[in-house]
């Protein structure tokens, strides 16, 4: 989780938009990964999964003590640092059993993860979000399906390919692109009001979680929220809808990474998963207002031109798709986007010379702080480049998870099928092996040098969207958000940042948990 003015992410080119399509060439390659990896020569003679390496487990507990508080050595409110030290202790591949007879096996070696990437079928299915799916498979009156999010199967199959045509074409960046410049000129005039004599502005990462409320419900329902408006009450609905996805994020790392999960067996008596559900019913309960005011404005007007992308879910699904898809857009939206675009100033401010030189494509490219245009943003190859560094440097997700329904081999090991597979991503984009000075901010890595050719590297060390047919749905939406915000800044500011190191802690997505005490500075 492409559209002409979105990174070329170096990775097999698959048409978003059409499932299970590849080009001859990937296909070829898909072909050699799918044959050799589950033959019934490499399942002979591959080792026994219980070689893998990992900790060790106890009898009767499995792995469980080592998430204990103080005594255990792994945490899950730091799961990206926990799963980063597994590398470290046992290598490419780990099999952890986290409780008798549960296995998680962890892979860190992108050709092991382009392996399983090639033999998840038609039909993707990922173990997570289980709760969410939970809730809504238990109650059929009122959800149509689990969503693209949780669901899995056919019936994530039908959400999707009814959703993803009008979600990933081109044709989104040319019809919001005009009213995301306004909604960003709205945060610039913001933090302008808001900044205080240190240049600093109080709770800035709120006015980028208000932003990104604004920004993808005018993309969804072509409405304003008035995230943005001076003197927002902290009763209103946008700061309503931001604590609930707060909520919602850390709510759902607690209750799936539960060590006891009783919520499987007696959602009543596990009082995360009540509160978990409370909050996605606010959003389903306030998605299905838009979408019925959306479904009586498709009985006065039926114009395709001027339907918002909710009205156009609503025609290629039914009303409660649409409000499952407005649930899962609005909330993977705000957190993923607003940190994103936090880490890429922050890099940004501790390389000043990437700053100058982002700034110096802006102004030759959208001079005089003008509104951004498409072919403008086909033309900014440098800002591209800076927030895809950002984002493997940075990224705000961990990886994905996999579950396959065949025998598979990895790394020599023999995996049995409906094993649950981690593919951890953020440690494979740090490493020094696939990426030269990994830990410094280069941006130029993404570029053509002047032969026109790109630095050759591993194609899934760093997959920020994901591959395939789950890969993000809503990346075109975020590209759009991110890019515009970023010229703006760029064209208004010069952006300083002297604090130490941000913290983070894991709740889904990698949640800053520390000020953001970034210095804004006018341009003049």
């Amino acid at each position: 989780m492409r559209v002409p003015t979105s990174i070329l992410w170096k990775c097999p080119r698959i048409d978003p938009s059409a499932i299970g399509r590849v080009c001859p060439k990937d296909a070829r390659q898909q072909s050699t990964l799918l044959s050799d990896a589950v033959s019934l020569e490499a399942l002979d003679r591959a080792r026994p999964f219980e070689e893998i390496p990992g900790p060790k487990a106890l009898p009767l507990l499995g792995n469980l003590h080592r998430y204990l508080p103080i005594i255990g050595e792994y945490t899950k409110k730091e799961w990206h640092e926990s799963q980063r030290k597994k590398f470290h202790q046992f290598g490419p591949i780990v099999r952890e059993e986290i409780a008798p007879g549960y296995n998680i096996v962890h892979l860190f070696d992108p050709k092991d993860m382009e392996v399983v990437s090639w033999n998840e079928g038609k039909f993707p299915k990922r173990d997570f979000f289980v709760a969410m799916r939970m809730m809504r498979e238990q109650n059929p009156d009122v959800y149509s399906s689990a969503g693209v999010a949780a669901a899995n199967g056919e019936p994530w199959h039908r959400v999707r390919t009814r959703s993803q045509v009008p979600m990933l074409r081109p044709e989104i960046m040319k019809t919001y692109l005009p009213q995301m410049n306004i909604i960003a000129d709205d945060l610039i005039r913001r933090i302008r009001l808001l900044r205080q004599p240190n240049h600093q502005v109080p709770k800035l990462i709120d006015e980028f979680f208000k932003w990104a409320l604004e920004s993808v419900t005018y993309i969804l329902f072509n409405e304003r929220m008035g995230c943005l408006d001076d003197n927002v009450s902290p009763d209103s609905m946008s700061q309503k809808y931001i604590q609930a996805v707060n909520q919602f994020f850390q709510l759902t790392a607690k209750v799936e990474l539960a060590s006891i999960p009783i919520w499987r067996f007696y959602p009543s008596l596990s009082p995360s998963y009540q509160k978990l559900k409370k909050v996605h019913d606010f959003f389903f309960e306030h998605a299905m207002q838009y979408v019925q005011s959306k479904m009586k404005d498709l009985e006065k007007e039926s114009d395709s031109k001027n339907m918002s992308l909710m009205e156009k879910l609503i025609l290629r699904g039914s009303p409660g798709d649409a409000s499952i898809m407005a649930v899962d857009a609005m909330a993977a939206g705000i957190d993923t986007t607003s940190l994103t675009t936090a880490y890429v100033l922050r890099n940004l401010a501790a390389n000043p010379e990437k700053q100058k030189k982002l700034q110096e494509e802006i102004d030759r490219i959208v001079p005089n702080k003008s509104h951004l245009s498409v072919d403008g943003l086909n033309q900014l190859s440098y800002l591209r480049a800076c927030v895809k560094e950002s984002m493997r440097l940075c990224p705000t997700v961990q990886g994905t998870s996999r579950t396959l329904d065949k025998d598979i081999v990895l790394s020599g090991y023999r995996l049995p099928a409906n094993t649950q597979i981690t593919l951890n991503y953020n440690v494979s984009s740090s490493q020094e092996r696939y990426f030269k000075d990994a830990d410094k901010y280069i941006p130029e890595r993404w570029l053509k040098s002047g032969t026109g050719q790109r630095e050759e590297r591993e194609a899934f060390a760093f997959v920020p969207f994901g591959f395939g047919p789950r890969m993000c749905i809503g990346r075109r939406i975020a590209e759009l958000e991110m890019f515009t915000l970023l010229t703006k800044m760029m064209q208004n500011f010069w952006v300083e940042n002297n604090n130490d190191e941000l913290q983070i802690r894991f709740q889904l997505v990698l949640m800053i948990s520390s000020p953001l005490k970034y210095e804004f500075y006018d341009r003049h």
